[in-house]
Order: C-alpha cells, then structure tokens, then sequence
C-alpha cells in the first residue's frame, strides 16, 4: 500500500497544489486589481470584500494552468519531450503568438487611464496604472497622432509647431530609417488598436527570443538556465515598468543579438550567412545607437562591449579576415554612414537643440547613490500591490538579482573552485565599477570621460542588477556541487533572507512593513537555498518553476492585458474633439489642469502643452521677450497650464526636471493663437474685452471652450 502511494502521489498532490496555488492566487490579482480600495476599508472586512471579488472562472483558468504545468514537471519523459518539441519549433510558435495577439488587439498599454468619459472598461486581467503616464499619455498619443500626420517625418500635431518625431521619443515614419525601429513598423500597415498591438507582443516575444539565445551563450547551451535567463529578464520589474518607453526593450534586444551575431558569424564558412549576419548586425548596431536613452545606453554599451571582448577570444580561433570579410565590413560601415548622414540632414536641429537643453542636456551624473538600494530588487515582488500613491515604484524597478547570490557565487566558483571564467571575470569588475561609481561623489572631469555623467543614479543601478544577473546565471552554468551540508546552506540564506528583509524595512518602514512584507521571505528563502544546490541538476525544475512564479509575481502584474483601443476612441469627448479637428484641422488646442496633457494629440488634435520632446523656444519667447525663465521651459516638458486672469503671465518650476506649470493670463492666449481649451474648469466669468469663451461640450466635468479674440 505504501509503494502504491509513492507511485501514485503525484496524482494526489498535483490537484491539491493546484488548488491551493489557484485560490492563493487569485487572491493575489484580487488585491492588485483593488489595491487602492483594500488600503482604505476597515481590516475587519477585508476577507468579506476579497470573497465579494472572487471570481470563479479565474480560479478555473489557473486550476488547468497549474494543473497542466504541474503535470508536466512531474513526469520526466512529458517534460523532456514537451521541451524538445518547444525547443525545435519556438521562432514558429513565437510568430503565431504575435500573429494571435494581433487579430485580437491584445496588448500591454495602461490606454484606459485616459477614459475621461466614465465608461465603465475593466481590464481582461490587471489593472491600468497612472504612474505609467510615459507610455499611455505620451508614446502612445504621440504614435496614435501619426496617422493623422500621414507618418511625416515632422509633425505640427505635439506642440503645435513643427515637432521632429523620429530622433526623440521615436515614432513611426516613412523614412527607410525605420527599419532601425522595426517594431513601429506596424503602425504603418495597421490600425491604431492593431499597431498598438504589435508594438508590445513583438517586442515581448522577441525579448524573450533572444534573451534565451543569449543565455546559451553565456550558459554553455544549458537550456533550462538559459530559459530561467529568458524569463528573469523579459518579466523583470526593470523592464515591465519601462516597457513601452525610452526603448530600454530595443537596447536589450540589439545588444544581446548583436552578440549573438558576433558568435554566428565567427563560426560559420558560409558567406551567405556571414553577409545576413552583417546585415543583422547592421541593424542592431543602428538601431542600438538610436534608442538615444544615454541613462541606460551608454552603460549597456559598456556591458556588450565587454561581451563582444569575450565572445571574440573565446572564438579566436575562428577569427581569419579575408578580403570577403572586409568587403563585409565595409558595407557595414557604408549602411551606417549613409543612413546617419540622411538622420543628421533631417534631424540636426533637433539634436543640437536637445544637446543645448537644461534638461536632459545639462545634466551631468557624478555618483552619491545609496549602497543599501541594492537589496530593494526583493520589494519588487510586492510593488503590484501597492496602490496608485505609493513610493516611486517606477525607479526603483531592478532586476531580479538575487543580491548578493553574484558576489557569493563569483567567490565561490572563481577562488574555492578555482573555474577561472573570463566572462565571470569581466562581469564582476564591470560590476564593481559601476557600483564604486554609484556611491562615489565623482570629478565632473571623471564623469564626461567615462561617459557616466550622462547617466543617472537609478539609471546605472539598474543596469548594475542586470549585470549581476549575468554574474548569477554564468556561474550558476559553471559551478560544482557545493560540498557543504544542506543544513548549513539552509541556515547561510534564512541569514541572507533576514538581511534583506530588515534592510527593506530600514530603507521604507512605512510602504514594505505589515503582512505584504511575508512574501519576501517566502520566495528568497527557497531561491537562495536552491541556487546554492544548482550544482546538482535535479533542483533545476524545482527552481525554474520558482522563477515562473517570482517572473508573474515582479512583472507579469505590472501592466494590463487589454484588448483594443475603443476606451479611448469610443469615448463621447474624445469623438467630439475628432470632429472639431476634422472641421478646423488649424486649430490650436491647450488641455488645462488635472488632464493627462496628451489627451487628444491621438486624434489630431494640434496641442501646445501636450509633452514637449524638446523645447519651442520660439513658442515660449513671446510670452517671455527678454528670457527671464529660460532655464524653465528650455527642457524636456511635462507642461501643466493654469489659466488665470488676475495675474501675469508665469513659468514656475517644479521639484521633477521633466515639469514645470505655465500660468497663462487669458489676454496672453493670443500670443499662442489658442482656439480651444479642454479643461475641468468653468473659463466663461474669463471672457473680458479682449477674449471671450464659448463652450462647445461639457459632459458633467469635463469641457471644451472655443476661444475667440476681438482685436
């Protein structure tokens, strides 16, 4: 009886786990879904309200997903011949995946937060978030706004003058050189909803893709390490925050492929192959190069220099230049200068406006970050459930890093067992320079050499988590069995999880203490103890389960799945704006206070304070003759307009570099040739003598004036 139970128990525990981990969690989705709602109510009736949002047919879907997944990993020879079938036909499958999410619209974007017209729309799963406002308010709006520009290479839709849409916060345009940003290619075959589409399921699954490519690099062809790699970096709160912004996807796709190519190229004789490298790496290269995010960039750019270093000695043997291999080159570099010299006969105005702003321009990065930030990647498996006024969730988005598992692991692979990896090697001192340069207070000298300077302190800690990330799974792939007992290893990460979790609760008492602060220990626990195991293979499932779990838990809650875009098309205001343009295509617009600024820059509608890329200097002369406030609006804006009739027109800054308010004197709206207002203020006791306003909609709070001027 007892050897039929041990034949049998995985059919017993495989419902009972998966009924638990269903239940547990859609609890889970039921507080991020209601998180700013459960911080408000009376303890007492938190379970009565959990129960009143249980929903069935959720706790059904996860019971055949876990059930499913569960099943799989308990029986070998399934696993093995699910993984092999995965392994063989995953570009297939990657290409139906997105050929799928496209024909539903499925996509990422928090596009319902701009719902101005109470339309009641819930999410298929998750929840939209304002702190997203960079992707919904503005690289949305402005991608949404192209299709009334006919995808010009300039636009007079954001900020209502000619606005440059391709070098800053990129857009889609007919231009070859949109072939550096493939993933806006969509936009221009599809609709918004479909474009929209692509742009977030490709870029996700091609993450994904040539993440895991990149982890049998660096894993030594491991293929459950390298899809542990795959899944820690494309659901990594680092990159779910970011997601649809600054193009921190693309870096990390060109980087890691770019490298990938490297290693393609030296290994095979075909020159047909080696000229599809180059075209590739042609490709990544420029399209690297034009993310144009030096925060992130010019770090990365560090790391997969040091990566291309070690790539190429470990393949020296295959490095034999013929006259082929220079034609290639040369036409590598002829692609790149021809295409740059045609970006800076089209753009340069903008670059050396950009270079000349307070803001982003000025900055100048010199170090004084807080060493004790590096264990906060942990609360990032509780940020989901913060509600919308938390603590800055956003830049303090990591890497899942398992500090301080690679400084622990580079000792013991490099010193105890003596493995001698150059790519460990090299990981850990970038690693370490990038860390010494965060806390340090740095030469401004220092900083303009290194380039650092022109990253920030978040910035570069970021890419530091990710690098120890590397660290991590590269020894991960070379290390032995420890040969300490298991008791001991136990005991040194219950140590580890204290130690992080008492550093979280130093750093916020306020945000990580109470019962959300349970988790931590919870996942680290187990993560460290295995991690110190992987040595032996057989942990391997157990944890790559557990990083499926810590992937859902940091990133796979951060953004929404929706459906289409008929939230923000299908709203009553938002139709109404349409026809006005489609009437007064000439018309200048303002959206005033308490309105996410690009509200209707999506449908055409030409607006001065919808976020400004970088600076109208012309625009803002007039209201300032003699240059008082330069320094104010000579920047990357967030423009807030308040219009006031009882004082001067004024610029006034704000605590973040990326806003400053504009308070407007009615008789100034001429200086700006405004014909309509959006506003949640009632503007008709403002009509004076000069300028009157007609309301042309309201909808119980929101409103729309027609301006006009009497002169």
């Amino acid at each position: 009886m007892i050897k039929s139970f041990q034949e049998n128990k995985k059919y017993i525990l495989i419902p009972i786990l998966s009924v638990i981990l269903s239940v547990l969690l859609e609890f889970y989705v039921i507080f991020v879904e209601n998180s700013s709602y459960f911080y408000t109510i009376p303890k007492t009736i938190i379970l009565t309200e959990f129960l009143r949002f249980f929903s069935i047919k959720h706790v059904l879907l996860f019971l055949v997903l876990f059930g499913l997944a569960l099943y799989i990993l308990f029986n070998n020879d399934l696993y093995k011949k699910l993984s092999e079938i995965l392994y063989k036909y995953r570009f297939i499958l990657a290409a139906l995946v997105i050929v799928i999410a496209v024909l539903f619209e499925l996509h990422g974007s928090s596009i319902a937060k701009l719902d101005i017209s109470d339309m009641m729309h819930k999410s298929i799963f998750g929840i939209a978030r304002n702190i997203r406002s960079d992707e919904f308010n503005v690289n949305t709006m402005f991608a949404f706004s192209q299709y009334y520009n006919n995808f010009n290479y300039f636009s007079a839709i954001p900020r209502a003058a000619p606005t440059d849409m391709f070098i800053v916060y990129g857009q889609p345009v007919w231009d070859l050189l949109i072939l550096y940003r493939p993933f806006l290619i969509g936009y221009l075959f599809l609709s918004p909803a479909k474009g929209l589409s692509f742009f977030w399921i490709s870029r996700l699954v091609i993450l994904f893709l040539v993440s895991f490519e990149f982890g049998m690099l660096i894993t030594k062809e491991n293929r459950t390490l390298s899809l542990v790699y795959a899944l820690l970096l494309t659901f990594c709160p680092w990159i779910q925050w970011w997601f649809a912004i600054n193009e921190l996807v693309e870096m990390l796709i060109f980087g890691q492929l770019a490298i990938v190519l490297i290693k393609q190229y030296l290994t095979t004789d075909s020159y047909k192959k080696k000229l599809i490298h180059t075209l590739l790496f042609t490709l990544c290269f420029g399209g690297f190069n034009l993310t144009l995010y030096p925060a992130w960039e010019i770090p990365l750019g560090y790391l997969f220099i040091i990566l291309a270093i070690w790539i190429i000695y470990e393949n020296k043997d295959s490095v034999k230049i013929s006259i082929k291999d220079l034609a290639l080159i040369a036409l590598f570099l002829s692609i790149l200068t021809v295409s740059f010299i045609h970006l800076y006969n089209m753009s340069w105005d903008t670059i050396v406006t950009v270079l000349n702003t307070s803001y982003p321009g000025g900055r100048v990065f010199t170090g004084g970050g807080q060493i004790t930030k590096l264990g906060e990647y942990a609360a990032n498996l509780i940020f989901p459930l913060f509600p919308e006024k938390s603590p800055d969730l956003v830049n303090n988005s990591f890497v899942f890093s398992f500090f301080p598992m690679g400084l622990i692991l580079f000792y013991i692979t490099q010193i105890r067992q003596k493995k001698k990896d150059l790519l460990t090697y090299l990981l850990f001192f970038l690693y370490v320079a990038f860390i010494v340069y965060y806390i340090g207070n740095w030469p401004e000298l220092i900083a303009k050499v290194t380039l650092l300077g022109k990253s920030l302190n978040e910035r570069l800690l970021e890419v530091a988590t990710f690098i120890e990330l590397l660290i991590v799974i590269r020894s991960i792939s070379i290390m032995d069995k420890i040969k300490i007992k298991k008791q001991y290893l136990l005991i040194i990460s219950l140590i580890l999880t204290a130690a992080i979790t008492f550093l979280l609760l130093y750093l916020e008492p306020k945000f990580y203490g109470g019962l959300k602060l349970a988790l931590i220990p919870i996942i680290l626990i187990p993560s460290f103890y295995m991690i110190f195991n992987l040595g032996d293979k057989k942990y391997y499932k157990s944890f790559l389960a557990l990083i499926i779990i810590i992937s859902f838990l940091c990133g796979g809650l951060v953004n929404p799945i929706e459906s289409g875009c008929d939230v923000y098309f299908n709203q009553p205001i938002i139709q109404e704006v349409n026809s006005i343009v489609q009437e007064n295509p000439n018309s200048t617009w303002i959206v005033e206070d308490g309105i996410f600024i690009g509200e209707v820059i999506g449908v055409g509608a030409p607006t001065v304070n919808c976020v400004n890329t970088y600076p109208n200097l012309e625009l803002w002369s007039k209201l300032d003759p003699n240059n008082e406030s330069y320094d104010i609006y000579n920047r990357y804006a967030h423009i807030v307009v308040h219009i006031i009739n009882n004082n001067q027109t004024s610029f006034e800054p704000t605590d973040n570099d990326a806003i400053f308010t504009l308070n407007l004197n009615v008789n100034d709206l001429e200086k700006l040739n405004i014909t309509y207002i959006l506003t949640l203020n009632e503007l008709d006791g403002f009509s004076n003598g000069n300028v009157s306003f007609i309301k042309k909609y309201d909808n119980g709070m929101y409103n729309i004036y027609r301006v006009y001027y009497r002169n």
